[in-house]
């Protein structure tokens, strides 16, 4: 999946105010407070974003979509606009 898809899901599920780089910045964020595994700095920056939303989606607790609430990144979802 390129960017231009991703950034079309992403439209899709939580409203154009929220950039994919925005999300997977915050999720980068998250994975190194996290350290999974034996990743180092290095290994989170050179993740995929599917890797990025897959591990999320795996680890966090309530999965992607309770990630993108709980760091608020999901206006249109909490709003019900969605």
């Amino acid at each position: 999946m390129d960017q231009d898809e991703l950034s079309e899901v992403f439209d899709a599920f939580i409203g154009e105010s929220v950039r994919v780089e925005t999300v997977i910045k915050a999720a980068r964020s998250w994975i190194s407070d996290c350290r999974w595994g034996d990743l180092d700095e290095e290994d989170i920056a050179t993740l995929s974003i599917p890797k990025i939303l897959a591990g999320v989606q795996s680890h966090y607790g309530g999965g992607l979509i309770q990630f993108l609430q709980d760091a608020g990144l999901t206006q249109s979802i909490q709003d019900g606009s969605n």
